[in-house]
This record gives structure tokens, sequence and C-alpha cells, in this order.
């Protein structure tokens, strides 16, 4: 594809684990997105779609865990987000079973810049903002977090 989507300090959220996993979905995606522009190989492209797809419920799944548990005041509305973008997710897929891999790049190109950069930089925030307030009064939730980082990233 030639472009790549680029991960920016301004994207930071202060949580580590939000910011590993949203690194990592960064570079997921550009691989994807380099492999993906008028491929002949569907099966990489298949299984690289695939990995992200889990990539981002995993990732998802954590947040949401993470906002039920600590009862974040704006839970409804942040899940009904990421709602949204696990259905568009599964309509690319659908596009990709159908060999439309150009359609599919652009398209997820669009939702990686315009979606998922503007998420993190307005609800993730958001997010984080509150989890840092409330470290500050549940002690376990560092030690919650910190076990989470270990989990994904054996650190």
């Amino acid at each position: 594809m030639g472009g790549e989507i680029k991960w920016e300090p301004d994207l930071e959220t202060g949580i580590k684990i939000i910011d590993r996993q949203h690194k990592e979905f960064f570079k997921l995606v550009n691989a994807l997105l380099n492999n993906s522009m008028g491929s002949k190989n569907k099966d990489f492209v298949l299984k690289a779609f695939n990995f992200l797809n889990f990539y981002i419920i995993e990732h998802f799944g954590m947040e949401e865990s993470l906002m039920t548990e600590n009862k974040y005041t704006s839970l409804r509305e942040h899940m009904g987000l990421h709602r949204y973008f696990r259905i568009e997710l599964e309509k690319l897929e659908a596009q990709l079973k159908g060999n439309h891999f150009d359609e599919v790049t652009i398209r997820l190109n669009y939702l990686m810049v315009n979606w998922f950069v503007n998420h993190i930089k307005v609800q993730d925030k958001k997010l984080a903002k509150f989890l840092q307030e409330e470290m500050k009064i549940n002690k376990s939730l560092s030690g919650r977090i910190a076990s989470l980082m270990k989990k994904f990233f054996g650190k």
C-alpha cells in the first residue's frame, strides 16, 4: 500500500497496557494494509485479518473488563463504540472472503485513521484519566493492570 498508519505521541493514554496494545494493533493493521492491496495471497490476508480481529476483541474485552470492575461512568457509551467497530470488522471480513482486498484495504485504512485514532484521542484518554484517578483510591487496580500487562506481554 505504501502509506502506513503512524503511532504519534499524542495517542499515549498513560496506561501502559492500553498504549502497548494500541501500538501492537497499529503494527498489525500496517502489516495487513501493506500486504492486502492487490494481493494474490488470500490465505495470508485472511489469517492476518483473523488475528487482527482476535486482537481487537481481546483489547476491547480488557478495556471493558476494567471499565465494568471500576464502575466507569461512560461504560455504556464506550462499549457501544466498541460494538460499532466490531460490526465494521465483521463487514470487512465478509468482503475479504469475497476477494475484495482493495476495498477492504481502503475501508480498514479509513476506520483506523478516522475512527480508531479518534477513539484513542477522545474515549480512551477519557478512560485513562478515570483509571489514573481510580488507582489513587483503589491500590489493587495498579496490580490488576500490571497483571494484565504480564498476561498479554510477559512483562
